[in-house]
């Protein structure tokens, strides 16, 4: 009777432990789709400046190649 109620608790430890486990990964898998979506809107902000660069590179190359 004795083993299998240390048979039992072995296997609710065993539980226990992946039920931990499991809510660490879900934990870091959260912490890293929040920082992710942080860069997302970083860029989001920054796109808007990038773009003026963009147009404005591409006017002067225009006006030096053919003089527009």
């Amino acid at each position: 009777m004795r083993k299998q109620l240390d048979n039992r608790w072995k296997q609710i430890d065993k539980f226990e432990a992946s039920l931990k486990s499991y809510a660490e990964t879900k934990a870091g898998w959260k912490k890293k789709l929040s920082q992710k979506e942080g860069e997302m809107e970083a860029l989001k902000v920054r796109q808007p400046s990038l773009l003026v660069f963009f147009v404005f590179t591409f006017w002067k190359c225009l006006t030096l190649f053919f003089g527009v």
